[in-house]
C-alpha cells in the first residue's frame, strides 16, 4: 500500500498539470495501524532514519538495488 501511494504521488508531481493518476490500493490501512503508520514502530525499525526520497533513483541492469528505483522502459525490450 505504501508503495502504491509513493509512486502515485511521484507520478502526480512529475506529470503535466491536468493529468489524472489512478491508483488501486490492494487493501485498507487497518492492517498497518500498528506498523508503518505508527511512529514508534517506524523509529524502532529504523524507518524514520535518513532522508525520504521523493523521486526514484535510476537503475542500471546488474546494479544492486538499494531502495526506491525505476528503470526507463526501452520499447524494444520485451515485456516480462
Amino acid at each position: 500500500m505504501g508503495a502504491v501511494a509513493l509512486v502515485a504521488g511521484w507520478l502526480a508531481r512529475t506529470r503535466p498539470r491536468g493529468t489524472r493518476i489512478a491508483a488501486v490500493f490492494p487493501d485498507g490501512p487497518q492492517r498497518y495501524f500498528d506498523t508503518v503508520f505508527n511512529d514508534e514502530f517506524c523509529a524502532a525499525h529504523g524507518l524514520l532514519d535518513g532522508p525520504v526520497r521523493e523521486d526514484p533513483a535510476g537503475y542500471e541492469a546488474g546494479a544492486p538495488v538499494e531502495g526506491w528505483t525505476r528503470k526507463a522502459m526501452d520499447r524494444a525490450e520485451p515485456a516480462r
